[in-house]
C-alpha cells in the first residue's frame, strides 16, 4: 500500500473533509484559503499538489468559517490568489457572521522524548477534565501530541468571540481574539504541568494559526496524524519513555490480533504504519461510525 492509497481512500478522505469542510485548509504550509467541503474536491486538490517524491502537508486552521457567506476560491484559480486575498479574504478577517469560533488547540512537542510530551498532554487533559471539558488528544505523527476542545469549550473557557472585537472596528480583529486565546493555552499548560510552554508552540491559535489536518499524514515522518482512541490512550501508556516516534506509531496500529500493516513511502526514510482504512470512517454512509476526535479519558474513566 502507498501513501497515497491511504490519502485517496474514501473513508480515510471523509474524516479528513470533516474537519476542512468549514475550515481554511493548508497545503505544504503555503497554499492557503482553501475550501475543501468534499471527497472529490480534495483528491482532485491531492493530485493536483502530490509530486513524486515528496509528501503533502495537510493542515487546517483553527478558526471555523463559513464558506456559504465567505465567497471561496477554488484550488484550480490559487493563481489568482493575491487578488482574492486583497479584495474578498483580508477584509473578512475576524467578521463573525464569517468566523464562527475557534478552538484551543496545545501543541506539545519534544525532540528528543516525545512520550515526555505525551505525559503532559495527559496532565493538561486531566486538567480540563476537572474544570468540566471534554478534551481530546491527537498524535502529531511527529515529535508531540495536539490537544483540541471543541468550539463551544472553547468559547466557554475563553469567554471572547469574534464579535467582541468586530464592532470597535479593531485593526485585526482576528488577531485581538487570538491573544486571548495564546493566554489561555499557556496558563493552562502552566497550572497543569507546573513547567513553562514554549512560547513557539502556541502557533495553533494565532490569529490565522493551523495545525496538522487529523488522518492526514506528518509530512516529514510520513506518519498519521491519529487521533486517540481509549484504547489508544492505555497502548501508549504501557509504553516506555524513550520510545521513539516510529515506536510509537507501530504500538498505536499494531492490531488486536497481532496484525500490522506496512508499507515504504517515497519521501521519507521511515515506513508508513497504518491501521485498515475502513476502520476510520462511516460504513454505508451512516455518520454513527465516523472515527472523528475520541473524547480523552483518565485511566480511571
Amino acid at each position: 500500500m502507498a501513501d497515497t492509497d491511504w490519502l485517496e481512500d474514501m473513508a480515510v478522505l471523509h474524516e479528513m473533509v470533516s474537519f476542512l469542510q468549514n475550515r481554511e485548509g493548508v497545503f505544504d504550509g503555503n497554499v492557503r484559503k482553501l475550501c475543501l467541503r468534499g471527497t472529490d474536491n480534495l483528491r482532485k486538490a491531492l493530485s493536483m499538489k502530490k509530486q513524486k517524491g515528496k509528501g503533502v502537508k495537510i493542515c487546517v486552521s483553527s478558526n471555523i468559517l463559513d464558506w456559504n457567506v465567505l465567497e471561496s476560491l477554488p484550488y484550480t484559480q490559487m493563481w489568482m490568489q493575491y487578488d482574492y486575498t486583497i479584495n474578498v479574504w483580508n477584509p473578512a478577517l475576524g467578521n463573525p457572521e464569517i468566523y464562527l469560533g475557534k478552538n484551543i488547540i496545545w501543541d506539545i512537542d519534544n525532540e528528543e522524548c516525545p512520550m515526555r510530551a505525551f505525559e503532559q498532554g495527559e496532565q493538561v487533559c486531566e486538567y480540563l477534565v476537572n474544570q468540566g471539558y471534554e478534551p481530546m488528544m491527537v498524535f502529531s505523527g511527529g515529535k508531540g501530541f495536539h490537544i483540541w476542545l471543541n468550539e463551544n469549550d472553547s468559547t466557554e473557557m475563553v469567554g471572547k468571540t469574534f464579535s467582541d472585537f468586530w464592532g470597535e472596528k479593531v485593526a485585526e480583529p482576528h488577531k485581538k481574539l487570538s491573544k486571548y486565546y495564546q493566554d489561555v493555552v499557556l496558563d493552562v499548560f502552566d497550572e497543569a504541568t507546573g513547567e513553562r510552554m514554549r512560547k513557539a508552540d502556541k502557533s495553533p491559535v494565532y490569529g490565522q494559526g493551523i495545525i496538522g489536518c487529523p488522518y492526514s499524514l506528518h509530512g516529514k515522518t510520513g506518519q498519521i496524524v491519529w487521533p486517540l482512541s481509549v484504547r489508544d490512550l492505555q497502548v501508549l501508556r504501557g509504553l516506555d519513555m524513550k520510545s521513539s516516534i516510529v515506536d510509537i506509531a507501530v504500538a498505536l496500529h499494531t492490531q488486536e490480533n497481532g496484525q500490522l500493516w506496512e508499507t515504504d513511502l517515497d519521501y521519507t526514510e521511515n515506513q508508513l504504519y497504518y491501521p485498515p482504512c475502513h476502520t476510520v470512517g462511516p460504513k454505508s454512509g451512516d455518520m454513527e461510525y465516523r472515527r472523528g476526535l475520541p473524547a480523552w479519558k483518565g485511566i480511571d474513566g
